[in-house]
């Protein structure tokens, strides 16, 4: 079966999944006139608006919050449960992740860390459904390594020789170069966004409460190799070296897009205590990659004047292709409430890819696998 045809039935599927309960669901939509901090025991009854409970869109003023964002918590001092928040809600996690390095890159053992940022909006009504929309920006995770490897000898003939004489020594008054590899660096990029459907569960008589998700998303992953060459001029007689560099060196970047559309399913279990909040959190993903491969080199090197290029070219070859991706994600918070609506949190987060993605430039090696592991801290508003 092509991967095209299976990218078709994962849509088929999440469209069929996602669209089942609404047929079921023919009641009311309820309203909490206080935004969702604490639901009143008798919300109005709103008309059923199909459109609103098929699409992620809901009417401007359709949760009224009382804006009270700074309002003291109230917490139960003597048992009791708060029970679950509705409205709008905001979440901005900031990341301090590990990313593994490419299988064939020159640190393949190592981890690179780098910073990035996560941000989560959603909603919740009083019938518990709502949506959840998620983009993480990480840039920069880079593995380096400089070394100088055995240097590759290259011959330039003279340029001052008669092309119609035979030459016994065409390198004659014409220094020979050696080309030594500086160092190798690797980068990464990454772009993600989720959609998914929300279902919260009814509560637990500890206060504990579930939520279910069901949706999609896009997880654009590019990986950069830079290899910096220095092209060092020789002696043509002795070989040794004159310690005159070429002033632009030539510089290969291979560049791979992993652009990964998927389907998600997850849950997340919250439970607090006082001003103290623990939630868990479990995805599942499979979807299809759509890698391309684009590997340039570009070669500027000069001397003597410049005028006397050696080089001076870019080198672009392409490819494609596509595999199966199957991964998750795993997350663990702490959370402190400040006020009534503000808490602040930290936790860990886990993304791992078990199979099909592309590393390292190289089209044969494209079924690596990714993980991304480390620490989150943020705040968190109506959540």
């Amino acid at each position: 079966m092509s991967t095209k045809r299976i990218l078709w039935i994962l849509i088929a599927t999440l469209a069929g999944l996602v669209n089942a309960p609404w047929a079921m669901a023919q009641y009311g939509v309820r309203n909490d006139p206080r935004g969702g901090t604490w639901p009143s025991d008798d919300p109005p009854f709103i008309e059923y608006d199909p459109f609103m409970e098929a699409t992620p869109f809901v009417d401007p003023g359709y949760f009224d919050h009382d804006l009270q964002f700074f309002a003291p918590v109230e917490v139960e001092e003597f048992g009791g449960n708060p029970p679950p928040r509705t409205g709008w809600y905001f979440e901005y996690s900031r990341l301090y992740l590990s990313t593994s390095t490419p299988e064939l890159g020159v640190n393949s053992n190592w981890q690179s860390y780098s910073w990035g940022n996560r941000f989560e909006i959603g909603y919740f009504t009083a019938d518990q459904t709502g949506w959840m929309f998620e983009y993480t920006r990480f840039a920069g995770p880079s593995s380096s390594t400089s070394f100088i490897n055995n240097p590759d000898q290259v011959y330039i003939p003279d340029p001052n020789a008669d092309p119609d004489v035979f030459d016994p020594n065409p390198t004659a008054g014409t220094p020979t170069v050696a080309l030594d590899v500086r160092s190798i660096e690797n980068i990464g990029d990454l772009h993600r966004f989720d959609m998914a459907k929300a279902f919260r569960l009814d509560q637990f008589d500890n206060g504990g409460t579930v939520e279910m998700y069901i949706g999609g998303g896009y997880f654009g992953f590019t990986d950069k190799s830079y290899r910096a060459t220095d092209v060092q001029i020789l002696d043509p007689i002795t070989g040794v070296p004159t310690g005159e560099f070429f002033p632009n060196q030539p510089l290969t970047v291979p560049v791979t897009n992993n652009r990964i559309w998927n389907m998600m399913v997850g849950i997340r279990g919250r439970k607090q205590k006082g001003r103290w909040v623990l939630t868990g959190e479990a995805r599942g993903l499979a979807g299809i990659n759509f890698q391309h491969f684009a590997p340039y080199t570009t070669v500027t090197a000069a001397f003597g004047n410049a005028t006397s290029v050696l080089v001076a070219r870019d080198y672009f070859a392409g490819s494609t292709s596509d595999e199966f991706v199957v991964g998750g994600d795993l997350r663990g918070e702490a959370e402190f409430q400040f006020t009534r609506d503000i808490a602040f949190q930290v936790g860990f987060s886990m993304t791992y890819l078990g199979t099909g993605v592309a590393r390292y430039g190289v089209p044969s090696a494209n079924n690596e696998d990714l993980m991304m592991v480390g620490a989150n801290f943020g705040f968190l508003v109506n959540r």
